[in-house]
């Protein structure tokens, strides 16, 4: 395998891990070149901090695939307020929660059950009772080094 095709691979991993199309990839890419700091870093954290990310990550859905639907039709609140947005951004100190008439539906009823078995991200603060949740800090370098992915070669694959 040629060294493009290498990072061209691990680019698609990670575009499919967290379900963001090729568009939106590179809008993140732009961002975090420009900012300063670990580029890396940065667009991890821009990846881990999209709503239905975190709303994966606390264990209110499944996969990321299913926490993309459940903001896209209502179900998910930040700071009180209903957010369609998949690729919303959470801020430190928001707080997220499922809307209370959605509580009741078929997709909610076991999660309280659920959420005894999941530990959230240290940077989340999860109230199992609740069902709800605060961003406390943001991402840290830690989980880039859980991730089955080599975000340097995404990295090289962009600045060609």
């Amino acid at each position: 395998m040629s060294e493009y095709a290498g990072q061209q691979a691990e680019k698609q991993k990670l575009k499919l891990i967290y379900g963001v199309k090729e568009k939106q990839f590179k809008k993140y890419f732009d961002f975090a070149s420009k900012k300063r700091g670990v580029t890396p870093q940065i667009i991890m954290e821009l990846l881990e901090r999209r709503l239905d990310n975190v709303v994966f990550r606390l264990g209110l859905a499944p996969s990321r695939r299913a926490s993309r639907q459940l903001v896209n039709h209502g179900h998910m609140l930040v700071n009180g307020k209903k957010v369609h947005s998949p690729s919303y951004s959470v801020k430190l100190g928001e707080s997220i929660g499922i809307k209370e008439s959605s509580k009741s539906k078929k997709v909610f009823i076991d999660t309280k059950t659920i959420l005894k078995k999941i530990n959230p991200p240290k940077w989340l603060e999860l109230d199992k009772e609740k069902l709800s949740a605060k961003v406390v800090s943001i991402p840290d370098k830690d989980f880039l080094a859980g991730l089955p992915v080599d975000v340097s070669k995404v990295l090289e694959y962009y600045s060609r």
